[in-house]
């Protein structure tokens, strides 16, 4: 198959008579097969002469097939075998069933994508089925349209870094297929998740990968060419045959962020599925109504004060860091607490419920005065909110519950000054704390507050916390 990546659709090749052969009376003892192929949905990939399929063709009521499996290679124009002749029943039809690529030893019952997929590994895993049923024989090459069984991952890379972008490895995916040509099904196989090295579609800007369908937590990681690498890993996510599915990965010096797009297109459409105006900066799009930072997603709504806001906790690592079980460790960055004010370390919960951080990490090792344009632990083109920016958000809706329910209201502890976890007086989590980027004059910074009240009720406000307290964050669109 072609080798270069073409954003062109792929018109069907034209039908072609082939010759009959004869016998040395001179009669028709019958007549080539060819195959005129085209791929579905303007696929980037065209075959190219030399390129073999399988054929195998059944006549309607035999208990066995006319021919198995037999290689038919493609001279540029039509995939032909010339060996392989119609039978002489003009009026029987049959069934054409074809995959490539092709297999010599037998029609295959399963089919491993290629772990490097750098040249030939691409094409060779873009497996493709086709089916024709009610075929007579004829002088007439057959039509046959070939699918795209296995789902492919495009990568778009915007790289901030000093370094450049060498290689692109996807993780944590099953490598094999269980295959029924006859139904055309496509099942991920009971075999060991691999690594998959993506194909350079532009050097150090867009890569894409073949993988079997299923439901993954794909870990995608960027080598560059300092010997460094950046790694993240997505939510799981479906993985579905025939459709292709866009990551738009922003690379910086320490980090990387990784956005799986919320569009789906089938395979071929190459429609630009990254989500957002600036790729490169991590900004996500509304429409998406999500986005990734760190290896997680986080769900982004329009509120009532005009702007986007993440509504979940940030649940995020900076660096290389590790969240601590210990409150008064002082490390700047622990795990949350439950209702019994005791570290939870469970993933489900942590991503429910988020870290807590001291406002020096949360701030990205700054404590201001009073910034608007904190970025601090936020994604490129977000920021944490400034006080004044909550006073908004609190202004455009009647209520405090309504609020509450508008922003995803999350009941969480805290740590306090004293290094240890706090609830709320109820003892239970029935508050939730987020830090603003605005600090006073005794050192200490601004915290926005909704609780519950002793009558039930809700009410929100801010509330000076000392820098090292332990408090969760969300972020706001610049």
């Amino acid at each position: 198959m072609k080798k270069q990546i073409r954003m062109i659709a792929v018109a069907a090749v034209a039908v072609a008579a082939f010759a009959c052969s004869e016998d040395s009376s001179g009669n028709d003892t019958g007549r080539f097969i060819a195959v005129s192929p085209t791929i579905t949905r303007a696929a980037e990939l065209d075959f190219e002469a030399g390129d073999r399929i399988g054929l195998t063709v059944v006549k309607n009521g035999a208990e066995a097939p006319y021919a198995a499996n037999a290689e038919m290679t493609y001279d540029g124009r039509l995939f032909v075998g010339r060996e392989l002749l119609w039978y002489y029943e003009i009026n029987d039809e049959a069934t054409l069933r074809a995959y490539y690529p092709y297999a010599a030893e037998a029609e295959p019952s399963t089919f491993a994508v290629r772990s490097d997929q750098r040249g030939d590994g691409y094409t060779l895993s873009d497996f493709m089925t086709s089916v024709r049923t009610g075929v007579r024989p004829s002088s007439d090459a057959v039509d046959m349209v070939f699918a795209h069984r296995l789902s492919k991952l495009n990568i778009a890379v915007a790289n901030d870094s000093v370094a450049e972008v060498v290689e692109i490895v996807v993780s944590g995916a099953v490598l094999s297929a269980d295959v029924d040509i006859a139904s055309q099904s496509v099942v991920a196989g009971d075999g060991a998740v691999g690594d998959i090295t993506a194909y350079e579609v532009s050097a150090g800007a867009a890569y894409c990968a073949v993988i079997v369908p299923q439901t993954a937590a794909l870990t995608v990681t960027a080598l560059l060419s300092d010997g460094s690498q950046r790694r993240c890993t997505m939510r799981p996510a479906e993985f579905a045959g025939g459709r292709q599915y866009t990551a738009a990965l922003a690379v910086s010096d320490v980090d990387m962020n990784l956005t799986l797009s919320g569009s789906i297109e089938g395979w071929g459409d190459n429609t630009d599925l990254v989500p957002g105006d600036e790729p490169s900066s991590g900004g996500g799009d509304e429409s998406s109504a999500s986005i990734g930072w760190g290896g997680v997603d986080y769900p982004i709504a329009e509120l009532a004060d005009g702007r986007v806001w993440m509504t979940a906790n940030m649940a995020y690592l900076p660096g290389v860091a590790a969240a601590s079980a210990t409150p008064s460790d002082g490390s700047g960055l622990w795990y949350p607490c439950d209702e019994n004010l005791v570290a939870v370390t469970d993933e489900s919960f942590v991503a429910a419920h988020g870290y807590l951080y001291d406002a020096e990490t949360a701030m990205g090792g700054a404590i201001p005065a009073n910034a608007s344009d904190m970025r601090g632990i936020c994604p490129a083109g977000w920021h944490i909110p400034a006080r004044e920016e909550f006073d908004c958000l609190a202004a455009a809706y009647s209520d405090a519950a309504a609020l509450a329910s508008a922003l995803g209201f999350v009941g969480s502890g805290y740590v306090n000054a004293a290094g240890t976890y706090k609830a709320s007086s109820f003892g239970e989590l029935a508050d939730m704390f987020l830090w603003s980027s605005t600090g006073e004059a005794g050192g200490g910074v601004y915290c926005f507050k909704l609780q519950h009240s002793a009558f039930g009720s809700m009410t929100c406000g801010v509330a000076v916390q000392s820098a090292s307290c332990g408090v969760a964050v969300r972020c706001m669109k610049d």
